[in-house]
């Protein structure tokens, strides 16, 4: 199969050769100062031994000698290395096990004109992958790639998508030109092996240096030329991979155009607009179930338990189904997207999907004789496949007795008992998705409820509004790590206008202002969505439970700040765990979190109550964990080293302090909606 490569892709492929170049011309010079610097040691030490023989100077000659081959080792350390993928999370399959799976593998192997894989896996995602275990030499002797096909993906595409999806895969590896990838692979190998790689050489030099006084006398100076050698690598890093990720997104965009001719441009699309919502429910599966783990509850088959997922969730959605597979529109795709910022990501491997799916659609490559039943029946051994990933994936739950198997039957119905728990409820259309019912408080007006009606109150253009702000707040927080750097691009397109990354501040003080003025906007919108439900039901019990629940919620949010900054505020003087200081400083540091914990542990002591209050329960471990760390205090350094189980029950206090005041507040959001869908239900009887 013949696929025209783009003048970009030409483009980016030339860039990307001249930085190896680039960086294969600096190693080359790094190895021959090494070289001559080793050359030089050695021969100085020879004659000084020779004119004043002494055994002193015979250790520290071969201190000095050491340490210069210390340098010359970590140059080449890289070439010995090897590089192997951990396979037993996946499940290997041949041609006698899959047939069908094989026959489909071969045939897009002669359409796109590639080898086949030396071995193919299963995995539990929603993805495809080919990956192969490499070292130096693999640049230059050719290896057999190997598949990955996802469960998850299987169990969510048709037949023609999934033929697209490895046609992309197989894409990758089909022209000449894709040979630059593999050369950028091991180049960024070397230089990531040379700059964090380098445990075993600092075990061994560290040895050595401990032998003697003599040993330790030069050990300065491997660390003062290494230390020079990473900055100028970690630039050459930096480097190729700029230019490595831009040829990456056209790799993208050619393996795109590849499975289009082999699978159709309808299949690649409808793959791609549904990829994250297959995601989302497998997700939800994952969660439902780390629910379920206090209840010593896990599942009879994850698979059908994510076409059950999918299947409520694509109803509460309002996806069609055709087969059981969802159809995700583009304009449902791009709901919540309302940004008007666009950036070229230069540390992305991957394009955006809308660029992807536009560019296939310009091929418009249309395909007779499509094949659009499920994907799932070309596996003659699935039930076996789903057992084996069932029980690897809950092999390291945490139960207290022997978990029960829950059938497909009960996990919908207690799944859609969950979710609904969870989220809001799609009576509101997506209001809530984005927006909190905040509004300033005033006088009650039942003349304005009144007026109001379901229809406005939770329409298109109040909802579009919502999502409108969401974007903004959104584009300013990317828009200010362009401003210091965070994203290290020099310009940006808004409202399809071009900025300069100096004028970010003026785009940000801009955009500030209109979200402002839609911020008013929508409490007003929540004001009247108060007012509507008080009215109707001004005189009834539910009244009081309905100005109760968002009088709670309004004191949480105007706690939620101050809450978070306790949060924040300790994670950041933690921080100083993950990095090296001296003993002094480490007292220093610990003493200022022990009073940071003071008001944290007050703080967590009263959102554990509330938890409970509420009805719900933590792990009986967990919250044993957490009463211990309230009521004590503890040293988390011995003069010597780290007291690790202390850490651990400081890291248990901030992960749970931020999933309790999270779900404190999602809770009584939640009490909210759960009552004015109540007056709805009511008032929908009334009518009728």
């Amino acid at each position: 199969m013949k696929v025209e490569i783009s003048p970009e892709f030409k483009h980016q492929a030339n860039k990307t050769l001249y930085s190896i170049v680039g960086f294969g011309l600096i190693y080359l010079l790094l190895v021959l100062f090494t070289i001559a610097l080793c050359a030089a040691i050695i021969y100085v030490a020879y004659v000084l031994i020779l004119k004043f023989p002494h055994f002193i100077l015979l250790f520290l000659a071969i201190s000095l000698i050491v340490s210069s081959l210390f340098v010359f080792v970590f140059l080449i350390k890289f070439i010995f290395s090897f590089e192997g993928m951990n396979t037993s999370h996946l499940l290997e399959v041949d041609q006698d096990t899959e047939p069908k799976l094989f026959a489909l593998i071969e045939e897009i192997v002669e359409q796109v004109g590639t080898q086949s894989p030396k071995k193919v896996y299963l995995s539990s995602e929603v993805n495809a992958s080919v990956f192969y275990n490499s070292s130096f030499w693999s640049m230059f002797f050719p290896v057999r790639k190997n598949l990955i096909v996802g469960m998850g993906l299987i169990n969510s595409v048709t037949y023609q998508e999934l033929k697209g999806v490895l046609a992309h895969e197989f894409g990758h590896f089909s022209q000449r030109s894709m040979r630059v990838g593999s050369y950028v692979y091991h180049a960024n190998h070397a230089i990531y092996n040379m700059l964090y790689n380098n445990e075993s050489l600092n075990r061994l030099s560290e040895k050595w240096y401990n032998t003697s006084y003599y040993a330790a006398a030069f050990q300065w100076l491997p660390k003062t030329i290494i230390g020079v050698m990473q900055k100028i690598l970690q630039k050459q890093y930096e480097v190729i991979n700029k230019n490595y990720m831009a040829l990456s997104r056209e790799m993208e965009f050619h393996a795109d155009a590849i499975s289009a001719q082999v699978a159709g441009s309808e299949a690649v699309e409808t793959s791609l607009l549904r990829s994250n919502f297959s995601n989302y429910c497998l997700n939800n599966v994952f969660n439902f179930y780390g629910a379920q783990m206090q209840k010593n509850r896990i599942s009879a088959d994850i698979y059908a338990d994510q076409r059950a997922a999918t299947h409520y969730l694509s109803n509460k959605f309002a996806y069609p189904e055709v087969n059981g597979i969802p159809q995700i529109s583009m304009a449902e795709f791009n709901k919540f997207d309302k940004s008007k910022l666009v950036i070229t990501n230069q540390w992305a491997s991957h394009p955006a999907e809308t660029g992807r799916i536009a560019a296939v659609n310009k091929l418009n490559i249309k395909l007779s004789n499509t094949i659009d039943e499920p994907a799932l029946q070309i596996l003659q051994n699935q039930s076996r496949s789903s057992e084996w990933f069932t029980r690897m994936i809950f092999s390291q739950g945490n139960y207290t007795e022997e978990p029960s198997r829950m059938a497909s039957e009960e996990f919908a119905k207690e799944f859609k008992a969950w979710f609904d728990n969870e989220s809001f409820d799609a009576i509101f259309n997506d209001y809530y998705t984005f927006n909190n019912p905040f509004f300033k408080i005033e006088e009650l007006s039942l003349e304005n409820g009144e007026q109001q009606n379901i229809e406005t109150l939770f329409g298109p253009a109040r909802v579009n509004d919502t999502f409108l702000l969401n974007s903004y707040l959104t584009d300013i927080e990317t828009l200010r790590q362009i401003e210091n750097k965070t994203i290290d691009i020099e310009t940006f397109d808004y409202d399809g206008i071009k900025y300069k990354r100096t004028e970010t501040s003026e785009v940000i003080e801009k955009l500030q202002g209109e979200s402002a003025e839609l911020k008013e906007i929508i409490e007003g919108y929540n004001r009247d969505v108060f007012d509507y439900f008080y009215y109707c039901v001004q005189e009834q019990p539910l009244a009081s439970k309905l100005k109760d629940a968002y009088g709670n919620f309004m004191s949480a949010e105007q706690s939620y700040s101050g809450q978070m900054d306790l949060y924040f505020d300790l994670v950041q003087k933690t921080n100083f765990f993950y990095q090296n200081h001296s003993h002094s400083e480490i007292a220093y540091h610990t003493v200022e979190v022990k009073k940071a914990e003071l008001a944290f542990k007050e703080a967590l002591k009263n959102l554990i109550a509330i938890h409970k209050a509420n009805s719900n329960t933590l792990d009986t471990e967990v919250e044993g964990k957490l009463n211990r760390f309230i009521s004590n205090t503890f040293d988390y350094f011995d003069g010597a080293a780290y007291i690790n189980e202390n850490l651990e029950l400081l890291g248990l206090g901030l992960d749970q302090y931020y999933y309790l005041l999270n779900d404190n507040y999602f809770q009584l959001k939640k009490r909210i909606l759960d009552i004015q869908k109540e007056i709805m239900l009511q008032s929908t009887v009334e009518t009728n």
